[in-house]
């Protein structure tokens, strides 16, 4: 059902929060664009691109301004502001690349002179098995997690506003942030 939502260019409101940066729309099947915490995205970029400030710089100093982390906490993650970077929500994407990533059917619903931000789903597989371990008190069971990554052929892309940040400005802090995140 997730995987047949997101082909119809849907987002899946499975997770309880939306993307940072975004809210949910009324039928929650798409996002909106929160002014209040995109304002905090596009200082990211514009730490990351243009000042060129490190992760641990840029937590430190949302931190000292009091801006809540994501998860409504008072502390930042470095882990959290890479995957901002990264994320493909948003980068602006044009109508025609828009087009090869989704179907005929969803791109008829969007506006060819607007730019907009992907949502990618069915990107990695992740396998949970119990282990058991012989201990001084007896067998123990414990989750294993595995997470493999799919081909790029079996990501779904679903559209998104665009968040208005530029794109020369989200290349930028990611060529400067490449390498210090693994690739998948």
């Amino acid at each position: 059902g997730r995987l047949k939502k997101a082909k119809e260019g849907k987002i899946v409101a499975a997770q309880s929060r939306p993307t940072y940066g975004f809210q949910f729309n009324e039928a929650r099947d798409g996002y909106m664009v929160d002014e209040a915490t995109m304002c905090t995205v596009h200082r990211v970029f514009s730490m990351v691109g243009e000042e060129r400030m490190s992760l641990h710089s840029i937590k430190r100093a949302l931190e000292a301004d009091g801006i809540p982390a994501p998860n409504g906490g008072r502390f930042w993650n470095t882990n959290t502001i890479c995957d901002i970077v990264f994320e493909d929500c948003y980068r602006p994407h044009s109508y025609g690349e828009i087009e090869e990533f989704v179907s005929p059917q969803v791109v008829a619903a969007l506006n060819q002179s607007k730019s907009y931000g992907v949502c990618w789903y069915n990107r990695r597989r992740v396998k949970t098995r119990q282990v058991g371990e012989d201990g001084p008190e007896g067998r123990r069971y414990r989750r294993v997690q595995q997470t493999v990554w799919k081909p790029r052929e079996e990501w779904v892309a679903a559209p998104v506003p665009d968040a208005g940040i530029p794109r020369t400005l989200v290349d930028a802090a990611r060529g400067t942030i490449q390498y210090n995140r693994p690739s998948p």
